[in-house]
């Protein structure tokens, strides 16, 4: 009977007594029968030959007691795991005995069992220890546990190595005495007692691609194609420019027109290697410069046409190109003077030294036959390619497998789980699994292609510095780049052009993938790429279909038919996001917020960020950005909130940093072109949002108005369900908040946003502004329906209204906006978005004068501020700002997406009365409003946080606005 022990930890600890295999270990769960159910194959047979007698070795007894522990346990891993055991791991089943420990520290079962072909094999100058682990030889009996057993019977050491006569020195193994070597030398075998050299090129990563091993040392260097850049690394060499090309009749711009075809084809494919023009046409590979004409290769002749054919089926009975059979019979003749070293063919340009497979002929025009390397020609191999005597071999890069075919596949953890494509298509996001896409999936022949471009793509670091163009050419409409990171590439799709182009990272190497006429799948109107191990990913619009395409083969298979505009891709694997060790990975890089792997020459350090509205202080350290003044601005495109130093010279000095110029912490998801002020001693910002965005056809939206810190802190909800703003404006002296709705005008306290005190108004309100000091406040209304344009002053109570300014056959007025009141210089300024003009005048109307008026810009907002006017136009993306009296100084302060509105935030912009208000020391039962005659006490409805019905203050002796 067969007994086994269950354990905590397995320390390899099994002995076969008396036909029963038994397994030791701390924690113990009882007995438990091992029958065949418990054990898997390679398990039974080693229980099998315990139980017939025979002795098993340590490394037997450490896999038998892995697998029963392992199968007792339960089969909680996935179809193609294995379960480590004691780290009770999962992991795929292709990590099994390829030579790495892969289930965790003190965890080796991953590597015991396996057969020689592909079992852990210790090096010659490593020695094995009880648990299968390699360990140097210069440790064993060295006073410290490195391993299990390196430290067991070491007084037996010297007894033991007398006999080995070692040329250097001498260590005792669990397997016996072994000789070892100084550095740079290993024992020439396992059991030798002589030193070599010890050859560093067989060890993985010595080299980036060539390497020659020398005495106590070695030498890397490149293939061709590649050139030994700083610390030894392989750089491709840039391929020389193609020279510019004819264009033809009817064809675009930079296309070139094949004779007799007459078809139209990229310029930049012109003397570029291929016959693009099509079946008998070869007009765009002649009449080529040496530098960039067709050259065929030297196992190849040139035809009377120019086509490049293999010398074995010249004058070999059948017609193969145009003259590849022509004056045969003096080919014996001619070649007889050759010396060929293999065999001789006559072509049109004379008799030619051909070479066996694997072979080629030295030179164009040599005798010689040498190796050919196939590494050389693109395509050979997925990833890394060796050439080899008659041959090569193919490998992969790290977390790729070789699969059958001898593709590399990328290694997912874990294996169950397979890559997903995350499709965004007309608004909405599905993940589908590409397993189930190409079981699917129908292969059809296809050739690919396009229009040649090239992008200015930016090689940068997270932060704006240290930017480079990767390719700054014929740049048109880039869109949906990817990348491919085991061959470090770059791919994008041009929509203008229509075509799929890719750079190395080094911006080198460019490449189109071409398309043909006679493609099963119309490969046009691209939007979106994606690249996964040998295929891309494509979504032609035209077709409403995903495609996925070989990029070597250009076999194409339609994953999914009826997508409606897919506009991107992205594959969810381990792969396209590998681990990369590196400082920020650790404590966070000692940041406080951001930490960004800086890398130079493949090594990173750890540098530290800040979000927006943050400075670095210390290297490590984001603290708030706090300025006394800056300019607050909404930006319609990003639907966002944010301010900026008033100063052009502190915005550069920011860029030239490398810091982003937001002085305060943005706020997201304003509604777009929504009105915006600030409260400066609470060091906030009052906005508007939407209510809800999935609105019907015929649905009123809503709106809210919320206020949130400069440091984004602390946000609240002040008033929701309003009905859409135009304007809004704060009582900084009173604590009162404005806001302007459809031929509405309402107020009420902070404190308390459900007392609202509504005014009734003829026209909409598009522009506020208050001087609380005065008790006045000022609004605009346009030239819409039956309302003309005018801007208009009231007590801030809704009385005394008086119009102060409006449009006249010498200055007209359209669309008057963003007033701004300047209360030292009493004067108040806006900008009429239709008329393009920046305007002020007197407090009483008396003194109106056109500031800016420009049709370049058009000035859609403004704000004034000592002396200066910052404004933004419809037509540029750009703040700026331009002193009162000089009208050319027009000057670039911030680019912004489309700003909607400004405003100065400077305590200086909202003073506070010499003594207290009255408001503050009254018990008025509604609220206190600002007159130019003192303070008025009024009531507002209240009705549950919803805004009062309106109010014409018949009450009042003087008429109500409107």
């Amino acid at each position: 009977m067969l007994i086994i022990i269950l354990t905590d930890r397995f320390i390899g600890i099994v002995q076969c007594i008396q036909g029963s295999l038994i397994l030791a270990g701390p924690r113990l769960n009882g007995p438990v029968p091992l029958s065949g159910r418990w054990l898997g194959p390679a398990a039974r047979a080693d229980a099998e030959q315990c139980h017939q007698g025979t002795q098993c070795d340590p490394l037997e007894r450490h896999a038998v007691a892995a697998a029963a522990a392992a199968s007792l346990l339960g089969p909680y891993c996935n179809e193609g795991q294995f379960r480590c055991v004691p780290s009770l791991k999962c992991i795929p089943e292709t990590w099994r005995c390829d030579g790495e420990y892969d289930c965790g520290e003190g965890d080796l079962t991953d590597e015991v069992n396996c057969t020689d072909a592909v079992a852990l094999q210790c090096s010659a100058f490593e020695g094995e220890c009880h648990n299968g682990e390699c360990l140097e030889l210069s440790p064993f009996c060295d006073g410290h546990w490195d391993c299990d057993s390196d430290e067991l019977q070491c007084d037996k050491q010297d007894a033991a190595c007398a006999a080995m006569n070692c040329s250097y020195n001498c260590k005792l193994t669990p397997r016996g005495p072994r000789c070892y070597c100084p550095g740079g030398q290993v024992p020439e075998s396992l059991n030798s007692t002589r030193c070599v050299d010890h050859d560093e090129c067989q060890e993985p990563g010595t080299c980036d691609q060539l390497c020659r091993n020398t005495p106590g040392s070695y030498e890397c260097s490149c293939v061709s194609g590649y050139d030994k850049a700083k610390g030894g690394r392989c750089r491709a060499i840039n391929a020389a420019a193609a020279a510019a090309s004819l264009l033809g009749p009817y064809c675009n711009e930079g296309q070139f027109r094949c004779v007799p075809s007459l078809k139209c084809i990229p310029e930049t494919w012109r003397c570029d290697g291929e016959y693009d023009c099509g079946e008998g046409d070869l007009t765009d590979e002649v009449n080529c410069t040496d530098a960039v004409a067709l050259q065929c290769s030297a196992f190849e002749g040139e035809c009377h046409n120019g086509e490049c054919l293999e010398l074995s089926p010249f004058c070999d009975g059948h017609w193969d190109c145009d003259s590849d059979e022509l004056q045969c019979d003096k080919q014996d003749a001619a070649c007889a003077a050759m010396n060929c070293s293999y065999n001789c063919k006559l072509t049109p340009r004379g008799p030619r030294c051909y070479c066996p497979g694997g072979q080629v002929p030295e030179s164009l025009n040599s005798t010689r036959c040498v190796d050919h390397d196939e590494c050389q020609e693109p395509g050979t191999c997925d990833q890394l390619c060796r050439n080899t005597p008659g041959s090569y071999e193919c490998s992969c890069v790290s977390g790729y497998d070789k699969a059958k075919g001898g593709r590399c596949r990328a290694i997912n953890v874990p294996s169950s789980e397979p890559a997903t494509l995350t499709l965004f298509s007309n608004g909405s996001v599905l993940h589908i699994s590409l397993q189930e896409l190409q079981s699917n999936a129908s292969a059809e022949k296809a050739a690919a292609g396009g229009l040649l471009s090239v992008l200015a793509l930016p090689q940068a670091h997270a932060f704006e510095v240290n930017r480079t163009a990767l390719v700054s050419t014929h740049i048109y409409h880039p869109n949906t780049v990817t990348l491919d990171l085991a061959n470090e590439h770059v791919y994008w799709v041009d929509v203008y052009e229509d075509v799929i182009e890719r750079v190395d990272y080094e911006g080198q190497r460019r490449w189109t993938l071409k398309k043909f006429p006679d493609s099963p799948v119309l490969l046009r109107s691209l939007q979106a790429i994606e690249v996964f191990e040998n295929t891309i990913y494509l979504s032609p619009w035209t077709g409403n279909v995903i495609v996925a395409l070989d990029r070597f083969t250009h076999k194409t298979h339609l994953l999914r038919r009826n997508v409606t505009r897919a506009t991107n891709f992205r594959i969810s694997h381990r792969q396209k996001q590998p681990e990369v060790a590196h400082p920020c990975r650790e404590n966070n890089g000692d940041c406080n917020q951001i930490c960004v792997p800086l890398w130079t020459r493949r090594f990173a350090s750890a540098r530290c960020l800040c979000t927006a509205g943050y400075k670095l202080h210390n290297q490590t350290t984001c603290l708030l950005a706090a300025q006394d003044k800056f300019l607050v601005y909404s930006d319609k495109r990003l639907s966002r909130i944010a301010g900026v130093p008033l100063g052009t010279e502190q915005v550069q000095q920011l860029e030239q940093l490398g810091e982003l110029p937001d002085v305060m912490v943005p706020i997201y998801n304003a509604s777009i072109g929504q009105t915006i002020d600030v409260n400066v001693r609470a060091k906030s910002v009052f906005y508007v949002v939407h209510d809800d965005l999935d609105l019907g056809v015929l649905e009123e939206p809503s709106f809210s108005i919320k206020c949130q810190s400069l440091n984004g802190s602390v946000s609240r909800p002040l008033a929701h369900g309003l009905e859409r703003l135009h304007s809004m404006a704060y009582d900084w002296i009173n604590d009162h908040l404005y806001w302007a709705t459809n031929l509405k005008l309402h107020v009420a306290p902070l404190r308390n946003m459900s007392q609202v005190l509504t005014f009734a108004t003829e026209c909409d309100a598009m522009s506020i502004d208050l001087d609380p000091t005065t008790g006045l406040l000022y609004w605009t209304q346009w030239s819409i329906q039956t309302c003309l344009a005018g801007i208009y002053s009231a007590w801030m109570v809704g009385t005394h209204k008086e119009l102060l300014a409006k449009g006249t056959t010498e200055m007209p007025m359209h669309w008057p906006r963003s007033l701004d009141v300047d209360r030292w210089a009493k004067r108040i300024y806006w900008c009429d978005s239709l008329c393009g003009s920046i305007e002020r005048m007197r407090l009483d109307g008396t003194g109106r004068e056109v500031l800016l008026k420009s049709d370049q810009f058009h000035p859609y907002s403004m704000v004034q501020h000592n002396a200066m006017i910052y404004w933004v136009g419809t037509k540029k993306s750009s703040i700026f700002h331009v002193h009162h009296g000089n009208q050319t100084s027009t000057v670039h302060l911030q680019s912004s997406g489309r700003s909607a509105d400004l405003r100065i935030f400077d305590v200086a912009t909202q003073p506070m009365p010499q003594t207290p208000s009255a408001c503050s020391q009254s018990k008025c039962p509604g609220m206190y409003l600002n007159t130019p005659k003192g303070a008025i006490c009024r009531s507002g409805a209240c009705n549950g946080g919803r805004h009062g019905a309106s109010q014409l203050l018949v009450d009042l002796p003087v008429p109500a606005i409107g």
